[in-house]
């Protein structure tokens, strides 16, 4: 067995895995403009009924929204 096999392994493995990682962006980059248009859809949906987001990125019913719609 060659004694730099490990190393060799080690490069080729390297350099496999980088490109899944720049083949991966790619197809993100691809999809995001249908991405972004669901994701405003959905804001939209939930805005129109009340809810806000919060910190963690989550939908919130804003109370204060409908304490001024029954005023």
């Amino acid at each position: 067995m060659n004694e730099n096999a490990p190393i060799m392994v080690a490069i080729i493995g390297a350099v496999f895995l980088g490109y899944m990682v720049i083949s991966c962006a790619r197809e993100d980059v691809k999809q995001r403009p249908e991405i972004a248009k669901y994701e405003a859809g959905v804001a939209h949906e939930y805005i129109s009924k009340g809810y806000h987001r919060n910190s963690w990125g989550g939908w919130v019913k804003d109370k204060r929204v409908e304490w001024v719609k029954d005023k």
